[in-house]
């Protein structure tokens, strides 16, 4: 319980260096032209601009904590912390826009924390993903396959369409849920000092991860963070903790009431994490808004 603990309490630095890093990336990603949606040009131009790099390290920041997190805690306890960073883009985005924090965004920050506690309290214990990797390279086709798809339609209709820039917002939470799995590859593979395979599997987590960011930018382009957020942060959090128990061998029988107890308390993540990231402050953190003038309603 203490390694699931102090896993947990990785996965939130990892969580709040990421979100911190949005918030300096989101300003300046809103500033380029979207006729370079889904095209690398748009992190290329992103590149000259200070701010956005130095958003992109602090992200980078996060990652180092991120496996770290999951060498001590199983992936069902992980990936549902990394929802906390929500709270960091609630608090940038109540100060800056001179709104108090609602019913809403309180009852969501209360239930990720509820939820994230009660899943570090009953969580099975860590372990490696399971030399059975049918499930395991199924479950990334298919994510790696939602990611691409929008890049492989803007390609072939020359153009990015609103319908594209849908799909690029769920092409991202598949991209983070890909890696958040293949961080998971990439811990198990430090610990048993297998250098080689862990480098292969931080260059799969890179590529996709990189794509899942551009469809991000993308997305943020053309809708709003309210829009975004919800998809972007819940998908990462409930398809890892799903297939879990298929591609690794964390044992969720051996759980309080069978795994139903972790069960209702990833279902109360998620609503906590639906209703944080769809509200108006953590939008206007995502979108980089300005703050509002002094006195200003």
């Amino acid at each position: 319980m203490e390694s699931t603990a102090l896993g947990a309490l990785a996965a939130l630095a990892a969580s709040a260096l990421f979100s911190a890093g949005l918030v300096l990336q989101a300003t300046e990603t809103r500033q380029v032209d979207s006729r370079y949606a889904l095209h690398f040009s748009l992190i290329r131009r992103l590149l000259s601009r200070r701010r956005w790099v130095q958003g992109t390290v602090v992200t980078f920041l996060g990652y180092p904590f991120h496996v770290l997190a999951l060498l001590l805690a199983p992936l069902t306890v992980v990936q549902p912390a990394l929802a906390a960073g929500l709270l960091i883009l609630l608090f940038v985005g109540a100060r800056t826009g001179g709104e108090k924090v609602g019913p809403r965004e309180v009852a969501g920050v209360v239930a990720i924390l509820a939820g994230v506690t009660a899943m570090t309290l009953s969580a099975p214990a860590r372990a490696a993903v399971e030399t059975q990797t049918g499930p395991l390279l199924a479950a990334l086709a298919v994510l790696a396959a939602v990611t691409l798809v929008p890049y492989a339609l803007e390609r072939l209709w020359g153009q990015c369409t609103p319908g594209l820039t849908t799909m690029a917002t769920f092409a991202a939470g598949a991209a983070y849920a890909f890696s958040g799995i293949t961080t998971k590859l990439v811990s198990d593979d430090l610990g048993d000092d297998r250098l080689v395979p862990a480098l292969g599997w931080l260059a799969a987590t890179g590529v996709i991860g990189g794509l899942g960011f551009l469809g991000q930018v993308t997305a943020l382009q053309r809708r709003s963070a309210t829009r975004v957020g919800p998809v972007i942060y819940v998908i990462p959090v409930v398809v890892p903790v799903v297939v879990a128990p298929f591609v690794t061998g964390e044992e969720w029988g051996e759980t309080p009431l069978g795994g139903a107890v972790l069960i209702a308390s990833l279902l109360v993540v998620c609503v906590g994490t639906a209703l944080v990231s769809g509200s108006s402050s953590v939008g206007r953190a995502s979108e980089g808004e300005a703050p509002a003038p002094a006195g200003a309603r």
